[in-house]
């Protein structure tokens, strides 16, 4: 296997492994959380089943909710996420305020923008690189095959003067050398 074989592969491997590590950190970072309907929210808004304190806050962020809540069938803490509908964030906030929950505001554009630029630019811009890497490396091919010309070797003619040990015989270095 040559070496441009080699770094593809290798290139190859490190995508792969960038690709499974993101996969896998977006998974454990959402946990197990429960999905919770916007009727539901409101259930648990209104029987105090929602739990906050200042380590742990109830996350407004653009139109999803996000924190923790007391299971009534189990009596133990869970994560929950909701969607809620665009432009009631402020009316949510005042509600969870009214009732005491720790409410943490995100600003969700800088987010979204992140998320829009990483999942539809990055891998256009990395399949453009790989392109041109590759481009690269089959015109590098043509001219290493006339590279011929520039070899270092010295051609051996018979015209050359040759140096035999009857030359050499009266010199003290020539014999430290043999």
């Amino acid at each position: 296997m040559n070496t441009t074989a080699k770094n593809v592969f290798l290139w190859i491997v490190i995508i792969v492994a960038v690709v499974v590590l993101w996969n896998f950190l977006n998974t454990v970072r959402s946990g197990n959380v429960d999905e919770v309907n916007y009727s539901d929210f409101t259930s648990m808004v209104k029987n105090d089943k929602l739990r906050s304190n200042p380590t742990s806050p109830v996350t407004l962020s653009g139109n999803k909710v996000e924190g923790k809540y007391i299971d009534s069938v189990t009596d133990t803490e869970r994560k929950f996420r909701v969607i809620i509908p665009k432009g009631s964030e402020e009316t949510i906030a005042n509600t969870l305020n009214e009732k005491g929950i720790i409410v943490k505001v995100n600003d969700d554009d800088q987010n979204s923008f992140v998320y829009m630029l990483l999942t539809s630019w990055f891998p256009i811009i990395l399949f453009v690189g790989f392109w041109i890497f590759l481009m690269r490396q089959m015109q590098s091919g043509g001219n290493k095959a006339l590279s011929f010309g520039k070899s270092r070797a010295k051609l051996s003619t018979n015209q050359q003067k040759k140096v035999t040990f009857k030359d050499v015989a009266g010199v003290e270095e020539a014999k430290e050398e043999l």
